[in-house]
């Protein structure tokens, strides 16, 4: 299906005021949506919405961002007037209700649900902000009952403030939510297997795969943060054995020039990870950058298209674990965020162990009387309080119940020094003769591996 949008290029403007000598001064407009009615026409009504969203300074990182997600709910909704041959402002009760099940009950051409509920409830909200918008600028109520609630928020800190939301009675199916558990161990096994294993695809897709598994598995970033990912954070982390993610979802800003703050935050990385990096730069992507860009010509982002040498879009990695998924024939949920689950739920696990307490209780007690190790975990993870880490804690207490109970016993651990041994005999048995590189990188991993012992 043609896609309603279109995205503003880099080195883009609009204009923003006009100075006393009479000329115009413009701001950065790039990364910006344009929408269109499925005839061609400019759908005037999206794009000032997507304007009010871009001058409150909403994500458009990566060709879109928060900006992007919004152009392509509503698109859904500008499908469907244009269909019934009516317009916004005009859309009835029963009409909304239509479009909202149409949503639900869209499958997949293998008989899966396109849309989880929760979906569709975010793209229904974005259609009643578009709607109301709408209905504010041209002056002329809509035909849709929408509702206007008030929620009353507590912060961490005990601040109470208000928001406003739009409803409609249609996404009463909100309250529906199901809960997504970490993605684990023997799936993203599994994922790696199939990357290795997929006859179909070539060795740059291959090595790129993995290296997306690990890199997921790594930092705990969004996909968007993934994406964002640079060569030149790969070989400062092989300096300083940390590398630099740029966090996203951090609050709008207000600034008349809309320029957003980067920030970064500082992810450790063991060296096997650099070399894992550094090797896909120099053997799968540096090759492929110099076949599509010439005079030195380089982006900089680490994970590129095999058919342009482009920046990888966020939604491609979505797909292309969704392909991986389906090789392996994984039947539980899968998707990047998965990852960035097991990488919060795992660094709680690691300082449970660390703080020796007895009960959650004690735990949270511990975390919260903790200004250091709220601010460990924060940086770690990108979030902005740590309330919203809440649901982690549980699920890393559970990870800890079940550790303890398969802690290696004497026999186990006497086992462990003999494999010990023997992989230090074998290291000084190969080591004394000419090994190939292959070879030279499964010593390197025997290393690592006896380290941990």
């Amino acid at each position: 299906m043609k896609k309603l949008y279109r995205v503003t290029l880099p080195g883009d403007t609009l204009p923003f005021a006009v100075a006393p000598n009479h000329s115009v001064i413009v701001t950065e407009a790039s990364a910006i949506p344009t929408l269109s009615w499925p005839n061609g026409a400019w759908c005037l009504e999206a794009n000032l919405w997507m304007l009010k969203l871009y001058e409150q300074g909403r994500s458009r990182s990566q060709r879109g961002g928060t900006l992007l997600s919004y152009a392509t709910n509503i698109s859904h909704l500008l499908r469907y007037v244009y269909a019934q041959n009516t317009s916004l402002l005009k859309i009835t009760d029963s009409q909304f209700a239509f479009f909202i099940t149409t949503l639900l009950g869209e499958r997949a051409d293998n008989g899966t649900k396109k849309r989880e509920q929760n979906h569709v409830v975010n793209i229904g909200r974005n259609c009643l902000q578009l709607i109301s918008y709408v209905s504010e600028v041209f002056s002329t109520p809509p035909k849709l009952s929408i509702e206007t609630k008030e929620l009353t928020i507590t912060a961490p800190n005990g601040t109470r403030f208000k928001r406003t939301v739009q409803f409609h009675p249609a996404l009463a199916l909100e309250s529906r939510t199901s809960k997504r558990f970490p993605i684990n161990a023997n799936n993203i096994r599994q994922l790696r297997l199939a990357a290795h294993r997929d006859q179909g695809s070539s060795t740059f897709i291959k090595a790129r795969r993995r290296v997306m598994i690990r890199a997921l598995e790594m930092t705990g970033g969004r996909r968007m943060e993934l994406s964002l990912l640079s060569v030149d954070a790969v070989h400062s982390a092989a300096l300083t054995g940390y590398l630099s993610v740029r966090t996203v979802k951090r609050g709008h800003s207000q600034s008349p020039s809309n320029q957003q703050p980067v920030i970064m935050r500082e992810i450790p990385i063991s060296p096997l990870d650099i070399k894992l990096l550094e090797d896909f730069i120099t053997d799968y992507r540096a090759p492929l950058i110099g076949k599509f860009f010439t005079k030195g010509f380089d982006h900089g982002y680490l994970f590129v298209s095999e058919s342009t040498g482009a920046p990888l879009q966020p939604n491609h990695m979505t797909a292309e674990l969704h392909t991986l998924k389906r090789i392996s024939g994984i039947e539980d949920p899968i998707s990047p965020h998965l990852f960035r689950h097991r990488f919060i739920t795992k660094i709680f696990v690691a300082e449970i162990f660390k703080a020796d307490v007895n009960t959650l209780k004690d735990f949270k007690a511990a975390m919260l009387g903790s200004e250091t190790l709220k601010r460990k975990v924060c940086e770690l993870t990108g979030h902005k309080n740590v309330a919203s880490l809440d649901a982690y804690i549980h699920l890393a207490w559970d990870e800890v119940e079940n550790l303890k109970t398969t802690l290696p016993n004497l026999s186990k651990l006497q086992s462990i020094d003999a494999i010990r041994e023997q992989l230090n005999a074998l290291m000084a048995k190969l080591e004394e003769n000419k090994i190939t590189s292959e070879l030279s990188t499964l010593l390197d991993l025997i290393t690592s591996f006896e380290a941990l012992l």
